[in-house]
């Protein structure tokens, strides 16, 4: 609302609106500044109220501090209240028209335009100013525009959209711009170079993009490109026209790049918790940019990251090296396998691993080859027979493999069998892949209900199909459809890991009578222990694997950590642990808090003071896990009340209500008002979670909550509230010198009408 002015002050006016994050949903807290003014903050709902705006033009900000920590500027003109919806990563184009001295057209001519290209969006000025609505941040658009509706008139500007500066362009009569990108001679963008026409100058972004503006259309220009002072292109003559200047150049100077950076590590696996991420920094290097996937996680002079994974699943990091003459990406990927807490009935989970011996026939040059078998995250795909299955990723490290090989297997979450699998030779070796898709339907050879490799049967039927494409040239690709018995019967075996009793599953082509598969699956590994497959699809006739280790969890694990507490009220919470069927909770002294399948329990009215809980896992065979550990200090902090306020502005005499949320621990509230002289008196003391505030002292009163909790504990004193107090003034026109004043008048006009009767 326009604020209503006094003589002395002048008007003013109020921005208001909400903030929405990317996705469209309200914002976190967002900050919103007007020029150097002091900033305010949306609340809870998204909306936010800027007052006290002077008429004309102001730079407005808004700052997103809890949607990635973006900024969004734009060009505003205030001339009356304004109503604005700012949004994440999105902002406004806004332009003007100026004559030939630049002074601004508050609408141009009658036809003036601008067309925004990229969208095939022509608009005409209100009140002087061309907008374009919320576009994304770091896309590039072209503007046309045209003040009088002369086509060969037409000025040219290209731009890339900016966060930290409003997107605001002047549009002067008889001027045009120019644009281009500056490139090395082997094509990565010149960054930070100076364009300069020796009157105005700008400086190439990361892109190698530049824009010089309010060119004179029909003069000759120099352009000069210099970096620290040295020239990197040759000088460039040309005379400025109308319509699109493009200046695209490349150096013909061979800069130095940076080295590559190396990653410390290639591959870790973690839990949900916050984890350095290091490299190793390449020569002539100035700064970085750490990227997940594609999205940019940092960017610095510093060769760390603590990166915190929000869940569990697999996390693939890339360097860039930059210096000022250029970037260079780093040749290897770093791998974070994240290990989470999810509830799960499937036999493996993230970060799950097993080492194998593998041999080969014919034996391979390298002899046997060790390999590292990890599950990376949960996926669905289709099989050979087009049926959906719910499969794990796994990545498969060969002991021999070179850089930048790859190797991954997705095994199906009930039969542990490979339904996809991928291999990729070293980019530097050659460009060889190799691709397949398998399928296993099992079904009972005494009822039709389909089955699985673990049901329990004596034997049972399997059509396996598999196609492996291979990127080999003049290599014929692979395909296999077979018909199969399956046998299982108990067997103890003996591997590199140790012994182990195992379930033996036999697998009979029945066309030609071999055994194509042999597995011994353990339930404590939760995988195969050995395995013989004498159908590889690969040029080997056989392959044997032997488990050598596992890292496989054997007791249930806290998601919730060891912590200091500081309510009464808490919950304690534990992974799902692979096959239990329950799990006991048991206290310090040992009793038992919980017994049950859930995987939390909350605990309520605890004194202060230590507690060592313990819990374990109970199998369904009546087995229970080894005991883990979880410490908790248990210290209550009474938190104060947040105050809420009926008005912050009252006249003298007028009540105002003051109230906060109860809590239900509470054994009494007490609140204070600080007067305009710095005089503190308690005002209310009592049960209730509102009072009336009625006597105030005219002025602005400091009002703040305490909570007195039945265990003792008093809260500070809450964030202080504010009311501004106007002094009661007498009503216009009836003070006692006014009332003397008029019947003075009266007396007055009687006596001169009496004079004019005599008369």
């Amino acid at each position: 609302m326009a604020m209503v002015a006094s003589a002395d002050e002048p008007q003013t006016f109020t921005l208001s609106g909400n903030v929405y994050d990317a996705e469209g949903a309200i914002a976190g807290s967002t900050s919103i500044k007007v020029d150097s003014s002091a900033s305010i903050w949306s609340d809870a709902e998204g909306n936010y109220v800027f007052e006290g705006i002077s008429p004309g033009r102001h730079t407005v900000r808004a700052y997103f501090m809890n949607n990635g920590h973006e900024v969004v500027y734009r060009n505003m003109i205030f001339q009356s209240d304004m109503q604005l919806d700012w949004h994440a990563g999105l902002n406004w184009i806004t332009a003007e028209f100026a004559d030939a001295d630049g002074q601004a057209l508050s609408n141009g001519s009658s036809n003036s335009t601008v067309e925004l290209i990229e969208e095939q969006d022509i608009r005409s000025p209100v009140d002087g100013v061309v907008e374009f609505d919320l576009l994304p941040i770091g896309s590039y658009y072209t503007l046309k525009a045209m003040s009088n509706g002369e086509e060969s008139e037409s000025q040219y500007l290209h731009f890339n959209m900016q966060a930290n500066v409003p997107n605001h362009f002047n549009f002067q009569e008889g001027e045009n711009s120019a644009y281009g990108f500056l490139t090395h001679l082997g094509g990565q963008p010149l960054v930070g170079t100076k364009v300069s026409n020796g009157v105005t100058e700008c400086v190439t972004n990361d892109d190698g993009f530049f824009l010089l503006q309010h060119l004179p259309v029909g003069s000759n220009q120099t352009l000069t490109f210099t970096k620290n002072n040295q020239p990197t292109i040759p000088d460039y003559n040309f005379t400025m026209t109308y319509g699109e200047v493009w200046i695209n150049l490349s150096s013909n100077v061979e800069l130095l790049l940076p080295g590559p950076a190396y990653f410390s590590n290639s591959e870790q696996t973690i839990s949900i918790e916050p984890h350095l991420i290091e490299w190793v920094a390449g020569n002539f290097t100035n700064s970085y940019h750490l990227y997940l996937d594609d999205d940019l996680l940092y960017t610095g002079v510093n060769t760390y990251y603590e990166f915190t994974p929000e869940s569990q699943g697999s996390y693939d990091f890339k360097l860039v090296s930059f210096n000022i003459n250029g970037s260079t990406a780093s040749p290897d990927l770093l791998l974070l396998i994240v290990l989470g807490n999810e509830v799960s009935e499937d036999l493996w989970s993230v970060g799950m691993s097993w080492d194998y011996q593998v041999a080969y026939t014919p034996t391979s040059d390298n002899g046997v080859h060790n390999v590292s078998i990890t599950a990376l995250e949960k996926e669905t795909l289709l099989d050979a027979f087009g049926a959906e299955q719910t499969v794990f990723k796994t990545r498969h490290k060969d002991e021999y493999a070179l850089a930048g090989e790859k190797s991954y297997r997705w095994y199906d979450t009930t039969n542990l069998l490979p339904i996809q699998t991928y291999w990729r030779d070293a980019p530097l070796e050659s460009s060889y892949f190799m691709e397949g898709q398998l399928g296993w339907n099992f079904s009972s050879s005494e009822a039709s209900n389909p089955t699985n490799l673990f049901s329990d049967y004596e034997e049972c039927d399997l059509h396996f199909n598999r196609t492996n494409v291979i990127g080999v040239p003049g290599h014929p690709n692979g395909y296999d459809d077979t018909m199969n018995r399956v046998t299982q019967s108990l067997a103890e075996i003996t591997t590199p890991a140790g012994t182990f009793q195992t379930t033996h599953y036999s697998i009979l082509d029945l066309n030609d009578n071999v055994v194509s598969w042999e597995l011994w699956y353990n339930e404590t590994v939760r995988n195969f222990v050995k395995k013989i497959d004498r159908l590889p699809g690969s040029h080997s006739e056989q392959v044997v694997y032997e488990l050598t280790s596992f890292d496989v969890p054997t007791t249930p694990q806290f998601i919730t950590e060891t912590a200091e507490i500081s309510t009464t009220d808490y919950t304690v919470e534990w992974a799902e642990f692979q096959g239990a069927s329950s799990y006991v909770l048991s206290a310090t002294d040992g009793s038992v808090v919980y017994d049950g399948s859930e995987t939390s329990f909350e605990f309520v009215d605890q004194s202060d003071g230590d507690y060592v809980y313990t819990l374990v896992a109970r199998m369904p065979n009546g087995f229970q896990t080894e005991a883990t550990e979880l410490e908790l200090n248990v210290f209550q902090i009474a938190i104060p009340p947040v105050a809420i306020l009926s008005s912050t502005m009252a006249v003298e005499g007028e009540a105002v209500t003051l109230s906060w949320a109860a809590n239900d621990k509470a054994a009494w509230y007490a609140v204070s008002v600080e007067n305009a002289q710095g005089e503190t008196n308690e005002v209310y003391n009592g049960t209730s979670s509102s009072c009336v505030l009625d006597d105030l002292d005219p002025g602005r009163n400091r009002i703040r909550v305490q909570v007195g909790l039945e265990n003792g504990k008093v809260s500070d004193a809450s964030d202080s509230v504010f009311v501004t107090v106007e002094e009661e003034l007498e009503p216009d026109g009836v003070t006692f010198p006014s009332i003397v004043f008029i019947i003075s008048l009266i007396g007055v006009f009687i006596w001169m009408m009496s004079s004019t009767i005599k008369d």
